[in-house]
């Protein structure tokens, strides 16, 4: 993904961000003479975060371990690095848990994805080598590009879901990429890169998903995680199949199950205990972070409903199935109509009182939702969101004040209107109340008709906001409509119209920024010219219709056949580029006859053409000599001259550069 596509995105305001002491910890860990102290105390302005962080360094994937009771304690077990990761996976579900996107529901989302990050921090556990927290937050945020996608475009993104939210990872990110001019991976890793996360998840989120991908791209810690990841993704539907009346659904279940035991090499009872235990921390975990979760059914029972169903369905790869949701249901910052009622949330441990508000702003038309005490009303303001909060001052567990403190940390928290209920002797500290985020104030025994001014005015403030709030979406989607159109004339100017492949113009900017990162970094880079023979005979013979038919059936079979992180490009005619990062000579001579033999055997049929085509094909390593792009494409082009002329269909990776063939003419053809 190019830098200057991710910084266009960013511009719009919609991306996934975290906040509040997540973002508060994200820039404290930024500077290298943090410590462990300082991250503690900006961990205890968040109870709930807090308690998170705690219940992970207690999970069972720490299991013989002392039980931990202080935060300090908390980030010393499990590093200054996974708690960074961890507070903001944690603060991104507490941000984003509802949105404007019809079709992606964001309750299934979150739930998938802490499946996700439950199953992988347990099988690091037990594999070693990759931490448990590490593992955990780079699942959970494994599909951010998913749901960035569905905040910044969600009309569009809809629509996309609508035609392939069945479909299958790779033919998702196909649609997604034909749409917006990128995917949820690319979107996911720029985002992890650009939030200072360790390069080993950057990677991980765009290959786990795949069918398939090479290992030998990374080192051994990013394939490490990125197999880990892979094989969690696998347990996910067999965590997330609570009905048993869904024959489908349990095979689908049970066959992921069951391959994910395969890549992890267990027998079956090592997979049902871990499946017993993952299920059960799954549960706890959902209850900790407010996400819906149903208990899934035992192994024993998916394999019982998957033998019974009476359809044999094959399932393709062992990923979750992405089933259009039913449309979210409306968000509680929904915008008010004029006229409507309000969200109110009143609170007081006067059971008497409580009533006697909610009956009169119940009888004006608002919505009333009621709590006994601060602690619960917190519960009940992050779950509905009211538009305002009515508050005695003093009440049990946490009072007035304390609560609107920590509803202000959340950015829904503060977009609500607070009229906090005082007595008499309380009004010498309403400087207090308002410092702390208190909007108005109410005498006890309070005034119906007070009440109910104070609460118009309040909607007036809503509705100003929401206004705002409005304008600030449309500029957004202009923004993104904009981004969304320079990508796809970015990605046009840099695509071959016929083969749909990188053309000659991307060739230079991509080879230039991979000779830099080669040298940078000191890994290889090799390059493969490719020409195909006798081309022009094709052309004279069978037409240019014929022609253009060879041109696309070589082109994908170049593209199948080599790894992800490999380009391969359209030169012009009938000429092919293969740009190789973190690859020898050797590796990609290999490569090359690969691509070689698997044209050779690839019979194209059209018409009266009926045969494969061959190639030849020139390897070239970046070096002191082939030190720049224009000396490299010389060097591989100088050695595709040398296959035609001994002969053809063959790989040459030898050549003086300065001294070309004895034929300095490209055979023909």
């Amino acid at each position: 993904m190019q830098e200057n596509q991710f910084a266009e995105l960013k511009l719009t305001g919609s991306l996934p961000s975290p906040a509040g002491v997540g973002l508060s910890i994200l820039q404290l860990t930024q500077s290298e003479d943090f410590t462990i102290d300082d991250l503690s105390r900006t961990l205890q302005a968040d109870p709930t975060l807090t308690g998170r962080i705690l219940k992970l360094a207690n999970s069972s994937a720490m299991a013989g371990a002392r039980t931990v009771t202080t935060v300090q304690e908390a980030c010393m077990r499990l590093g200054a690095g996974s708690v960074r990761s961890l507070a903001l996976g944690f603060t991104l579900v507490a941000g984003h848990r509802s949105g404007k996107c019809r079709n992606f529901d964001h309750d299934r989302y979150w739930g998938q994805s802490l499946a996700l990050a439950v199953a992988a921090q347990s099988l690091a556990a037990r594999n070693g080598g990759v931490p448990a927290g590490e593992a955990f937050t780079c699942a959970l945020l494994a599909h951010i590009g998913r749901l960035a996608l569905a905040s910044v475009h969600p009309e569009r993104y809809a629509t996309v879901l609508e035609t392939h939210g069945n479909a299958t990872m790779d033919r998702l990110a196909e649609a997604e990429h034909d749409e917006f001019g990128l995917d949820h991976r690319e979107l996911a890793g720029a985002m992890l890169e650009d939030w200072k996360l360790p390069a080993t998840f950057t990677w991980t989120v765009s290959v786990f998903d795949r069918s398939e991908w090479t290992e030998a791209e990374r080192d051994d810690t990013s394939r490490a995680l990125a197999n880990i990841v892979r094989a969690a993704w696998q347990l996910v539907p067999a965590l997330t199949c609570a009905d048993a009346n869904d024959a489908d659904a349990c095979k689908h279940a049970f066959r992921s199950a069951e391959a994910a035991r395969k890549t992890l090499g267990w027998t079956i009872e090592q997979l049902e205990a871990v499946h017993a235990s993952i299920t059960q921390d799954y549960v706890e975990w959902g209850k900790l972070m407010g996400i819906p979760v149903a208990r899934a059914l035992g192994l024993d029972t998916l394999a019982r409903r998957a033998a019974e169903a009476q359809t044999e369905r094959a399932v393709v790869g062992a990923a979750p199935s992405l089933r259009p949701a039913a449309p979210s249901a409306p968000t509680s910052t929904a915008f008010l109509t004029p006229g409507s009622g309000l969200k109110v949330l009143v609170v007081d441990d006067d059971p008497v009182l409580l009533k006697l508000m909610s009956f009169h702003l119940s009888r004006a038309g608002h919505t009333v939702f009621t709590a006994t005490n601060g602690k619960q009303a917190l519960g009940v303001a992050l779950a509905q969101v009211p538009h305002i909060l009515v508050s005695d001052w003093m009440m049990p567990e946490l009072d007035g004040v304390e609560l609107v403190k920590a509803l202000r940390r959340s950015e829904e928290g503060r977009k609500m209107q607070v009229i906090l209920l005082t007595g008499r002797d309380e009004e010498s500290r309403l400087l207090e109340a308002f410092e702390a985020g208190v909007d108005e104030y109410l005498q006890k025994p309070f005034n119906p008709q007070i009440l109910l001014a104070r609460v118009r005015a309040g909607q007036r403030v809503v509705q100003l906001h929401q206004q705002v709030e409005r304008d600030r979406e449309e500029r957004e989607q202009q923004l993104a409509q904009l981004a969304v159109m320079t990508r796809k004339l970015q990605v046009a100017a840099l695509t071959d119209a016929l083969t749909e492949l990188p053309n000659r113009r991307f060739v230079m900017q991509h080879l230039e920024n991979e000779i830099v990162r080669s040298k940078t970094v000191k890994l290889p880079l090799s390059v493969i010219m490719i020409d195909i023979d006798k081309f022009k005979s094709v052309n004279d013979g069978f037409g240019h219709d014929v022609g253009d038919i060879v041109l696309k059936e070589v082109a994908s079979l170049l593209r199948r056949s080599v790894r992800s992180g490999d380009k391969v490009c359209r030169l012009g005619g009938e000429e092919f580029f293969v740009i190789l990062p973190r690859t020898n000579l050797d590796g990609a001579v290999e490569v090359a006859e690969r691509l070689r033999v698997a044209c050779a055997e690839n019979v194209i049929r059209k018409g009266a053409f009926q045969r494969a085509v061959t190639l030849s094909l020139g390897v070239a390593e970046l070096d002191a000599v082939s030190a720049t792009v224009d000396a490299l494409i010389k060097t591989a082009d100088v050695r595709v001259y040398a296959a035609k002329s001994a002969g053809r269909n063959r790989v040459v990776r030898f050549g003086d550069v300065s001294q070309p063939t004895t034929n300095p003419q490209r055979a023909a053809g």
